[in-house]
Parts: structure tokens; C-alpha cells; sequence
């Protein structure tokens, strides 16, 4: 089976009406972001690799959701040129003097 392409629609609401209607419907283009994910103190921060943006939750999984929409709401006004490819990332811990 073929793959379906996501749709960003916006919503128009009418106050006092029942019925919504949807507007401004268009195919959105899916990237794959690359993140890693820390603790700082009680949250934990998400940090997207492919653009500079970051975000935090009290848990991984709320950490990464919210990464996930502040990258989608950066892409509004951002071209798409904005988001560079990553590979080979690795994490690492060093000392050093301070």
C-alpha cells in the first residue's frame, strides 16, 4: 500500500455556530529530525539537531512532543532550507578545567 501525504488544515470557528469548517488545506512536506534528550534538574530537554530549537517536559516522551510542535511551529516561518541533514551523532562526557 502506498503511503497517504499528511495535510496542515486550518480551522475557522464561528461563534455561536455548532459546525466548524476547515479551510487552507494543503499537503505538508515530513522531515525526520534528529534530537537527543538530557536531564536538567526535574525536567528533561530535548534538543533537535537539525535546527536550533529546544524544548522540555517532565518526562522524555513529554519532552519530545513538545520538540516535536516547537519544530513545527519554527518550519511556519522558516524556509525549509533551515533544516540541515545530521549523521553519525554520538554524545560523549569529558572533564575539563573550570
Amino acid at each position: 500500500m502506498g503511503q497517504y501525504p499528511s495535510f496542515n488544515c486550518r480551522q475557522s470557528k464561528t461563534s455561536g455556530m455548532v459546525a466548524s469548517v476547515w479551510t487552507g488545506c494543503y499537503p505538508v512536506a515530513m522531515k525526520r529530525i534528529d534530537y537527543c534528550v538530557y536531564r536538567e534538574e526535574e525536567f528533561f530537554v530535548a534538543q533537535c539537531l537539525n535546527v536550533d530549537v529546544s524544548s522540555f517536559g517532565q518526562s522524555r516522551e513529554e519532552a519530545v512532543a513538545s520538540l516535536k510542535e516547537a519544530v513545527e511551529l519554527y518550519f511556519e516561518d522558516e524556509p525549509a532550507a533551515a533544516w540541515e541533514p545530521v549523521s553519525e551523532v554520538s554524545v560523549g562526557q569529558e572533564l575539563i578545567h573550570a
